[in-house]
């Protein structure tokens, strides 16, 4: 009776290893989506030739260099995006599970001003229709001037990670929030250092 009671905790010990080496595999998955922000009215455009335009422009340069910036940036990752906290999931060879996580980590990083040029004010709707019913050209319009108008935004990169345990498996693909985004075999992800990343254009 003695010899079965420790043959059964020899069994009992080689499964519960085995299932340990097989989720000791941690693979990181991150996502990064550029986003940006506008500072003022959505587009704004001003007037390149005016003082106050270059002084809006200096003011918002040194503005993303702030830890104010950032922590602002971050804010915008988490509550307007399409990956925080979202679930990563991982199907093996077999398409059985074969590890679940979620998308918990975030940073902000690549802050930027972003400056464009236009040839034209910022119109309504009712107004470009207008103002194209009466012209024939652009060129023609009242508020034409070549390269002299100019909107600011700020851009910045969204950085999302989570960490997922798998068991072992010779291939593996990958779901973002229920969405396919890649097949790897294990030697690829091997060879990656168990770390990937996807782009979000």
């Amino acid at each position: 009776m003695k010899k079965l009671s420790i043959l059964a905790l020899i069994i009992l010990t080689s499964i519960t290893q085995t299932h340990v080496a097989e989720a000791a595999t941690s693979l990181k998955v991150t996502v990064k989506e550029e986003v940006w922000i506008w500072l003022e009215d959505e587009g704004e455009r001003y007037l390149v030739s005016e003082p106050e335009t270059l002084a809006f422009k200096k003011r918002i340069t040194a503005y993303v260099k702030t830890s104010k910036a950032k922590s602002d940036a971050l804010a915008e990752c988490k509550s307007d995006s399409n990956y925080f906290n979202k679930r990563i999931k991982v199907l093996d060879a077999r398409n059985g599970t074969a590890g679940l996580g979620n998308l918990k980590s975030v940073t902000a990083s690549n802050m930027k001003v972003v400056e464009e040029i236009h040839d034209l004010p910022e119109y309504t709707y009712a107004e470009e229709i207008d103002l194209y019913n009466e012209y024939d050209s652009e060129e023609d319009y009242p508020g034409y001037i070549a390269d002299g108008y100019a909107s600011y935004r700020i851009e910045f990169i969204c950085s999302y990670s989570g960490k997922v345990s798998l068991i072992t498996s010779n291939a593996y693909k990958i779901y973002i929030d229920g969405d396919f985004v890649g097949e790897y075999l294990r030697t690829e992800l091997a060879k990656k250092k168990w770390a990937i990343t996807f782009q979000d254009n």
